[in-house]
C-alpha cells in the first residue's frame, strides 16, 4: 500500500510540474482517484504532502487547489537558491579538504547523448548541490527549487534563448568533472544575472498561459 501511495504522490506531482494540473485551479480528488484506480484517501494524503512543498493549497471553502507562485516569492526563491549555491561553491574554493571529498561522477550521465530538457537542468543542479552542500543547506535548497519548479518546467519551452541554458549546463558538467570551482562560481553568477533580468517577462508569459489554460478547462468542464 505504501508504494501505491507514493506512486500516486509522484504522479500528481509530475502533473503539477508539467502543467496538466494548471496552477490556481481546483483539484478534483475523486477524478484523480479514478485516474489512479485508488480510493480518495491516497490522493488526499498525496495532496497534503504536496501542500507541505508549497505546490498545493487547501482552503475549507474550495478544497485543494494548485498553487500559483507570485513574482515576489519567485524572485526571492531564485535569490535563495543562488546564494546557497554560490556560498557552497565559495567554501569549496577555500577548503581543499572539502573539495577532495566531493564525488561529481553522477553528473556525467545527466546530459549524455540527449536533448537537454528542464528536468535535466533540475537533475544536474540537485546532483551537484547534494555533493556540495551541508545537509541543512541542501534541504533549504531543494525546498526552494521545488517550490519554483512548475514555473521553470513550463517556462523552459517558452524561452527564445534555450541555447543559453544548454550552454550553461554543459559547461557546468565539464567544470564539475574538473572540480574547477572558481569557474563554476563565475559562470553561475553570470547565468543568474541573465535569468533574473528576464524573470518578469517570463513570469508574465507564464501567468497568461495559465489563465488561458484555466479558461479553456472551465469551458470544457
Amino acid at each position: 500500500m505504501a508504494s501505491t501511495d507514493h506512486h500516486v504522490y509522484l504522479s500528481i506531482r509530475e502533473q503539477i510540474f508539467d502543467g496538466r494540473l494548471a496552477p490556481n485551479s481546483f483539484i478534483h480528488v475523486q477524478s484523480l482517484a479514478e485516474l489512479h484506480k485508488v480510493s480518495a484517501l491516497p490522493v488526499r494524503e498525496a495532496l497534503i504532502r504536496l501542500a507541505a512543498e508549497d505546490l498545493v493549497e487547501y482552503t475549507k471553502s474550495r478544497g485543494f487547489m494548485t498553487s500559483l507562485i507570485n513574482l515576489s516569492t519567485l524572485a526571492d526563491s531564485y535569490e535563495i537558491v543562488y546564494q546557497l549555491f554560490q556560498s557552497s561553491v565559495r567554501s569549496n574554493i577555500a577548503s581543499k579538504s572539502v573539495k577532495s571529498r566531493i564525488d561529481c561522477s553522477p553528473i556525467q550521465h545527466v546530459f549524455e547523448n540527449r536533448v537537454v530538457t528542464a528536468k535535466d537542468v533540475e537533475d544536474a543542479l540537485e546532483l551537484f548541490a547534494s555533493t556540495l552542500m551541508r545537509e541543512h543547506f541542501y534541504s533549504c535548497f531543494r525546498r526552494e527549487l521545488r517550490r519554483t519548479r512548475p514555473f521553470r518546467y513550463q517556462t523552459f519551452n517558452l524561452r527564445n534563448d534555450i541555447a543559453e541554458t544548454i550552454k550553461y549546463v554543459r559547461s557546468m558538467k565539464e567544470l564539475v568533472l574538473k572540480q574547477d570551482y572558481r569557474s563554476i562560481y563565475r559562470i553561475t553568477k553570470s547565468f543568474y544575472e541573465y535569468n533574473s533580468s528576464n524573470l518578469m517577462d517570463l513570469y508574465q508569459d507564464y501567468v497568461q498561459r495559465q489563465r488561458k489554460s484555466q479558461v479553456y478547462n472551465d469551458y470544457i468542464s
